[in-house]
């Protein structure tokens, strides 16, 4: 990859950072402050975005627990930062299933902050093992270096969906 892009690409994505579970308001937010601070802490991912819409869905789908009052609460939005990111690779009813867990085998603020950690080490570790890549030669467009990138992506996306369909258990 160029390295300008590459730089680039580093300089947004160092010091992501999400918040821990503690740091989330427990005060009771509406829908559309819900929808907001969600999405002003997936800001520097890009196309990570919450509607009002799709939030009400998960909770007509029992994805997400209902709102007291119409307001979320501090678990309702770790959930949906979770939702958020995960919807990006895996289907609604996986993220389901795995939130069902969460919430049954593990307590909440320690399974989010663990979920936060490796979403910022991830990323922060991707831009910085390009020896890990195969070399492209020969490619000015870059097209090649996101082909290595797409596939990358799948086969994590390939090996996912096998270990989640091996470990949960299938409604």
């Amino acid at each position: 990859m160029d390295k300008a892009i590459e730089k680039q690409i580093q300089q947004e994505l160092d010091g992501f950072h999400l918040p821990r579970f503690r740091d989330i308001p427990d005060v009771g937010l509406l829908l559309e402050q819900t929808m907001r601070l969600v999405d002003s802490y997936l800001n520097p991912l890009d196309d990570m975005h919450l509607t009002s819409s799709m939030i009400s869905n998960y909770v007509k789908h029992g994805i997400i627990a209902r709102p007291v009052k119409k307001m979320y609460g501090r678990e309702q939005i770790a959930d949906l930062v979770i939702i958020a990111i995960t919807k990006t690779v895996l289907p609604l009813d996986d993220i389901k299933r795995i939130l069902e867990i969460k919430r049954s085998d593990y307590e909440a603020d320690a399974i989010y902050d663990y979920f936060c950690e490796e979403c910022e080490r991830t990323i922060q570790k991707l831009g910085t093992h390009e020896e890990d890549r195969p070399p492209v030669h020969n490619d000015s467009a870059g097209l090649k270096e996101m082909f290595v990138l797409i596939l990358t992506t799948a086969a994590h996306k390939i090996y996912l969906e096998k270990h989640i369909r091996a470990m949960l258990p299938q409604e």
